[in-house]
């Protein structure tokens, strides 16, 4: 079953009908949903998965709490790293679906920071996004760094000054150009930092919950007893 990582702007709190119907292709293809517990698009998204009863839903949060899971869906709680503070406590679970997924569909004010941030990490793992443009009632599906500049030119300047304040979105677009360039940019050496640790932590929780879920099946041999 592939997977698909939902996302949005806070700022929206409701769906238009040309997202709805890709929501509605998603559950006719039975895809599975990976979606975070804010509010705005997360919490729209699961009021419309909620309300077709349709299960095939994951919920990714920071820590044990959700904040919202309207349909009462499996959770996975993300460990974000120990000094995560602000932003980079919700930008674990944000990593962790961007792993997980294997492509992105994102409701977008052409605004939102972070839901920017998740169509560049898609990017970054060479996975494409679909991204709803609400002010311009259009899709752009993002595959490529051109993709990427096109849609950037949907923003305003006021609204990448905060990207580029919030996300780094310079030194990301920098590091799409040439990702083995480290650069000696202390600020661009500890957002590196900061999103390898939530990797690992994010690993490290899926070996906990695998070596749980081994721990659970009985023992070979009781399988065939004598």
């Amino acid at each position: 079953m592939q997977r698909v990582f939902i996302s949005g702007s806070i700022t929206l709190k409701r769906l238009g009908p040309q997202v709805e119907a890709r929501l509605d292709n998603i559950r006719t293809s039975q895809l599975q949903v990976l979606v975070g517990d804010a509010s705005g698009v997360d919490s729209a998204v699961q009021r419309y998965f909620s309300s077709h009863g349709y299960d095939a839903v994951r919920l990714y949060c920071s820590g044990q709490a959700p904040r919202h899971n309207i349909g009462g869906w499996p959770q996975v709680n993300v460990v974000p790293p120990a000094n995560a503070r602000g932003r980079a406590l919700y930008t674990a679970k944000d990593l962790r679906m961007a792993e997980d997924c294997d492509f992105g569909l994102m409701v977008w004010d052409c605004k939102s920071p972070g839901t920017l941030s998740n169509v560049i990490e898609l990017l970054h793992r060479n996975k494409k996004s679909v991204v709803y443009l609400q002010p311009q009632d259009a899709f752009l599906t993002i595959s490529a760094a051109d993709d990427l500049h096109a849609l950037l030119g949907h923003m305003d300047p006021v609204a990448r000054q905060e990207a580029d304040k919030k996300i780094g979105l310079s030194k990301k677009l920098a590091q799409l150009a040439s990702p083995t360039d480290d650069g000696d940019d202390p600020r661009q050496l500890q957002a590196q930092i900061d999103h390898h640790r939530a990797r690992i932590a994010s690993h490290q929780q899926q070996i906990d919950e695998l070596q749980a879920r081994l721990a659970r099946l009985a023992p070979v041999d009781d399988l065939f007893p004598n």
